[in-house]
């Protein structure tokens, strides 16, 4: 099997040039006339998230030590998740003109569609952790060094479902409404705007049930509390990471062949 993933990327590798032609083109359109440009992939996370966080905080009847930071690191992450997963749906159906005139390899419209919304992602990131560390909010030590590993095991895992989806979603027309609902529900289940501790039991439980909190909690280890995530955690996040990709795998190549008698 691991030959045959080689060999499926290497394929798809072949047209770096036409993902790096979809990524760029892509975001080109979105910033288009637009006098700040790539600015606000920054700016609407600061702004959004900002306000959320001032009024939740206040809220809250007993604000977790350093809200801001646990709240901006787990809803940027958030955000990159939940914007891929919800457009999964028309990874296929928004690219049949190509679909039905060219050959290429259908693994090449997933990664162009995972790595636009990736390089949005990164702009943002890595902005904010540098201003949150200059006001305190992040730590820079070591191990923030084990930050990239983190984000390399959540793309992993977000690949799977976006490949799961993309297939779904020619023969299932409804879930490119359903897809960015569940994202909602999936929000207020993941420890964003609170942390797990401050849960009841029961509901810490069913939190533990959601794998986005591991890999919320494997990043912000470094870069809110400045540690290294514990083995268990890291072990958690590889187990999930693996599963997602080999089911969405499976289920892209056994529809694959399909798709195009669906669009």
């Amino acid at each position: 099997m691991l030959f045959s993933i080689v060999s499926d990327y290497k394929e798809a590798f072949k047209y770096k040039y036409v993902i790096g032609s979809f990524v760029s083109s892509n975001l080109k359109v979105r910033y288009r006339r637009s006098v700040l440009g790539y600015v606000w992939t920054v700016l609407v996370p600061i702004f959004q998230y900002g306000v959320i966080a001032i009024v939740l905080s206040q809220l809250a009847r007993s604000a977790a030590e350093n809200y801001f930071g646990n709240f901006f690191s787990g809803a940027i992450l958030f955000g990159f998740f939940s914007a891929a997963v919800s457009k999964s749906t028309l990874v296929f159906l928004s690219n049949e003109h190509y679909l039905k005139k060219v050959a290429i390899p259908k693994l090449v419209y997933i990664l162009s569609d995972v790595f636009y919304e990736l390089a949005n992602f990164l702009i943002s990131f890595v902005t904010i952790v540098l201003v949150g560390t200059a006001f305190g909010i992040f730590k820079v030590s070591l191990p923030v060094l084990f930050v990239p590993v983190g984000l390399i095991l959540f793309v992993v895992f977000i690949l799977g479902i976006i490949k799961l989806l993309a297939v779904a979603g020619v023969f299932f027309r409804d879930l490119k409404y359903i897809v960015p609902v569940l994202m909602q529900a999936t929000f207020f289940m993941s420890p964003i705007a609170y942390t797990i501790e401050q849960m009841p039991k029961k509901f810490q439980i069913i939190i533990a049930l959601n794998p986005i909190y591991y890999f919320l909690e494997i990043i912000r280890r470094p870069i809110v509390h400045g540690k290294m995530p514990e083995v268990e955690l890291i072990m958690i996040c590889l187990i999930i990471s693996i599963s997602s990709f080999l089911i969405g795998r499976v289920f892209l190549k056994k529809f694959e062949n399909k798709v195009i008698f669906k669009l």
